[in-house]
């Protein structure tokens, strides 16, 4: 898997060859746009160009519907980098040029910029959008150079007027978006650690997984899970996150630490944060995060990440410590010592009734 630069997700070798490929169909867009612009006035050329920009539009949208409800396992749209990029200003060319045909340049690209500035804030991070303002403020630009009786102080005012207000909106949607995304991945992984809990066989098993969990809501360099068993007694480690940290380094971290680990309440540093998971079978669980540099959800939301991981961890212990509980009650359940007295007491007098018989001393 590689890490792309126009979306935060990580993309396969054959989903690049796909988006390529349709970012490659796509671009047959961009000379459209130029022709239609440039001569207006031909209107055979325009709507011939229409159709075909309608057409690639329609293809690109068949294609990711096809993998989406086909191909993906797991029913989840994967946008390529290309394609969905291309894809967008497609949209938005082949509904500024449909429009164009009815209306004034001035206003006839005004639904395809709801479209791109929707989508983009919709379904791409910082540079896509960045992308995608710059060629819709160039393919605005060119829409009124074929207005006719054209002044250059409204001109250049309606650029700036459009291209202040696409980036205002852009942000504002897109922060928007990644903010309901990262509550969407906090409530998921509160629901993951609590299967943690419900698989792991030890509370040292479920943190070492449960840590490695964490990266997902607070960028993290490394994570420390602590307990000791009354207040009285000093924090131990029950398990770290990448799992590399030397015996040394976390006693430097502890002890540097020290004082806000027993304080009991979440602590929110700007590279730090604790979190007091509670009382559990191996004592007090705190656990200690290093924050890395975040941005989204994470950074404009600590708390709201921290409450959220701490309700995850407290999931995850109260599920492992009730089906421990459930395990030692099958083995020590009234009903079952009554069935082991019973099975006991039959075996001691059978050796018993041996042991008289043949005059030796009774060995249990």
């Amino acid at each position: 898997m590689k890490r792309l630069g126009f979306f935060d997700s990580k993309l396969s070798p054959e989903q690049l060859r796909t988006g390529v490929m349709l970012g490659g169909l796509s671009l047959f867009v961009a000379p459209i746009a130029l022709v239609t612009l440039l001569f207006p006035h031909k209107q055979s050329i325009r709507w011939s160009l229409v159709l075909i920009g309608v057409l690639v539009l329609v293809g690109n949208s068949t294609i990711l519907a096809i993998k989406f409800l086909v191909f993906s396992k797991e029913r989840k749209i994967v946008f390529e980098p290309v394609g969905a990029f291309i894809l967008v200003n497609s949209a938005a060319i082949a509904i500024g040029l449909m429009s164009a045909g009815y209306s004034a340049p001035l206003n006839s690209f005004a639904p395809a910029f709801a479209v791109v500035i929707v989508l983009s804030g919709v379904i791409g991070n910082i540079t896509f959008r960045l992308l995608t303002w710059i060629t819709t403020t160039v393919s605005y630009a060119l829409s009124l150079l074929v207005y006719p009786n054209l002044q250059w102080g409204p001109y250049a005012s309606n650029i700036i007027f459009m291209s202040c207000s696409m980036l205002v909106i852009q942000t504002m949607i897109g922060r928007v978006m990644q903010n309901l995304a990262g509550r969407n991945s906090a409530r998921i992984l509160t629901n993951e650690l609590a299967e943690i809990g419900s698989d792991a066989e030890t509370f040292e098993e479920a943190f070492a997984k449960s840590l490695a969990m964490v990266d997902r809501i607070i960028p993290t360099k490394y994570a420390i899970a602590y307990s000791r068993l009354d207040f009285d007694s000093p924090y131990r480690p029950v398990a770290n996150w990448p799992g590399d940290i030397s015996p040394e380094k976390i006693e430097e971290i502890t002890t540097l630490n020290e004082d806000k680990l027993v304080s009991g309440e979440i602590v929110i540093k700007s590279d730090l944060v604790i979190i007091p998971v509670g009382f559990t079978e191996v004592g007090q669980v705190v656990i200690l995060i290093s924050r890395a540099h975040a941005k989204g959800y994470a950074a404009r939301y600590p708390e709201e990440a921290s409450y959220t991981l701490s309700g995850g961890f407290l999931k995850m212990t109260s599920q492992l410590s009730y089906l421990r509980k459930l395990k030692r009650e099958t083995l020590t359940d009234p009903l079952t010592g009554l069935s082991n007295r019973r099975a006991w007491g039959h075996r001691m007098d059978t050796e018993i009734s041996r042991s008289r018989r043949s005059g030796t001393p009774l060995s249990i």
